[in-house]
């Protein structure tokens, strides 16, 4: 479902259309794989998160922490095989791809067989990514480490919900 497509849903459909519009985006992202490839964070507390003088932090957030730390890998800690596997499957068989609020490391694009990948040709995906805070020499590196391909980088200012809402990335 295209953004623009999202936008015209909630403008026409009267009473309740944000709802059914919600209700149909939560049932088109049960088809969205998503791979979480440094983890992913426990549900948070539901008390809210506030200091107490003399206790400390509520005891369900003193819990959450250190389970939360235990499940999230930095860029350079052991990322699952078969995690890897499933996410480098993905990247080959995508129409578009778009990186958000991603530093374009080489580790990071090796884990995913990026830029080997494009080198015979017969994978050149539609790419796309966010690059606020990049230079204009830093974008020339980015755009170099994609080659052969191109990736589209959006202006150094946008934010990831922009690059979405801007660039070509949901398609019907």
């Amino acid at each position: 479902m295209s953004a623009l497509r999202i936008a015209h849903l909630i403008e026409s459909d009267g009473p309740g259309g944000a709802e059914r519009v919600v209700t149909q985006l939560a049932s088109a992202l049960q088809v969205l794989e998503v791979i979480h490839v440094h983890g992913r964070l426990p549900r948070v507390p539901d008390v809210p998160l506030k200091y107490d003088s003399v206790y400390g932090p509520p005891m369900q957030w003193r819990e959450w922490l250190p389970a939360a730390a235990s499940q999230i890998n930095v860029v350079l800690d052991t990322i699952d095989r078969e995690v890897l596997e499933r996410a480098r499957a993905a990247v080959l068989q995508a129409r578009v791809l778009c990186f958000l609020g991603f530093a374009y490391d080489t580790v990071n694009l090796e884990r995913l067989n990026l830029p080997r990948a494009f080198q015979h040709g017969r994978f050149m995906p539609n790419t796309y990514g966010s690059a606020c805070g990049f230079e204009r020499g830093e974008r020339r590196w980015i755009k170099d480490r994609f080659l052969p391909a191109s990736i589209h980088l959006a202006p150094m200012g946008y934010t990831c919900r922009r690059v979405l809402r801007e660039c070509h990335i949901f398609r019907d």
